[in-house]
Formats: C-alpha cells, sequence, structure tokens
C-alpha cells in the first residue's frame, strides 16, 4: 500500500517561473490549478510529529493528516473528505486539541504530471514560490522514488532545500509575512468564515 508521500522541496525564485513552467511543460504536461485555503495545525511529538490540514481547494473540502516530521520527505498521510458547511466547524473542534502552532495560509499552484506518478508543483505563498515533487511511495520503494525524484530536481535545476534547518526557516517566513496565527477566538472565525467565503 503506497501511503507515504515522498516529498522533496525547493524555494524558487519569482523571476525564475517562467523558465521551470517551460522545462516542466517539456518533460509533463499541466494537468489542473489549484486555489486553496488551509487551516494549519502543527504538533511536535518525540514519536512522530502530526501536521493536520482543514482545506478547501477549487470548492472541494478535506483533511488531511501527516505523520511524521514537519521537514521530512516521507510523511505517511491519511485523507477525508468534509463538507464546506464543516469547514468552520471542524477547525473550531481541533483547535481544542494540544497543538504547538496553528495558522492559516492560501496558496495557489500549477501541477504538473511528469509521468510515473510523479507530479511537480510551483506553489505561490504571497511574493513566495517554491516547488514541490512528489510520489507516493510504501516503506520498500521509499529510498528508490526519494532518489528519482532528486535526479529530477537536479535535471530541472532547482536548489533543494536540503536541511531540517533550511526548511523551518523559510516556514516562519511564510509565517510571519504571509499566513496568519489562529486561535479559539470569535475574531479569528469571523475572520476565517470572511476569507472562506473567497474559496467556496
Amino acid at each position: 500500500m503506497n501511503n507515504i508521500e515522498c516529498e522533496i522541496r525547493a524555494i524558487i525564485q519569482k523571476k525564475d517561473v517562467p523558465a521551470l513552467r517551460r522545462k516542466l511543460k517539456k518533460q509533463g504536461k499541466l494537468i489542473g490549478k489549484d486555489h486553496r485555503l488551509s487551516v494549519m495545525l502543527f504538533r511536535c511529538d518525540p514519536e512522530a510529529d502530526l501536521d493536520l490540514r482543514i482545506r478547501i481547494t477549487n470548492g472541494q473540502c478535506e483533511m488531511v493528516m501527516k505523520r511524521g516530521d514537519h521537514h521530512s520527505s516521507d510523511r505517511v498521510e491519511t485523507a477525508q473528505e468534509i463538507q464546506p458547511d464543516q469547514f468552520v466547524g471542524m477547525t473550531k473542534l481541533f483547535l481544542q486539541f494540544d497543538w504547538n502552532w496553528s495558522k492559516v495560509g492560501a496558496r495557489d499552484s500549477e501541477n504538473y504530471d511528469l509521468g510515473h506518478g510523479v507530479v511537480a508543483t510551483i506553489a505561490s505563498a504571497g511574493e513566495y514560490r517554491y516547488l514541490e515533487l512528489e510520489k507516493m511511495a510504501n516503506k520498500k520503494t521509499l529510498s528508490k522514488i526519494q532518489k528519482e525524484l532528486e535526479t529530477i530536481a537536479n535535471e530541472l535545476g532547482v536548489e533543494l532545500i536540503r536541511t531540517k534547518d533550511e526548511y523551518y526557516t523559510f516556514c516562519r517566513r511564510l509565517t510571519k509575512e504571509v499566513d496568519w496565527q489562529i486561535k479559539d477566538r470569535p475574531v479569528d472565525y469571523k475572520k476565517l468564515k470572511q476569507q472562506l467565503r473567497k474559496y467556496l
């Protein structure tokens, strides 16, 4: 069963997006664009970090739980579809749990099918851009798929995020400059509802 999301990431400059887009179109094909709003809840745990997303993408809502170090490229992923009218309620429910931090973020992305199950995503977060390369794997295939994705990244000429510190530095930048912190407060739910209307 392929339940491990093998994913690697690279920060890219806004000016380099057109050239990267041309390379991706040459290697594969554009399969869609996503307009997404996510409530992101993170818990640090000595055994395995938890990352819960309550998100709406092109009008479709789901909850996604990822288990494994937040910076890791091999987290176990589980997803469950929910209805749009459950979005705020699920946010209220899960904010009652013990999370280290929680925030709301908007992302627009372009998704490319590169064949053999590999998907490349150019994501936009405010003025920042980053690339994700991912493919589903299992424990037996993980190492091979990791190398496959790194080879593709090398062919695309992007600089991968290699270390935990690099990853968290970039995340902190997004949290500070692009996203907003959500807490269990009426004012935050009001703000979330207002933002959510743009995605329904």
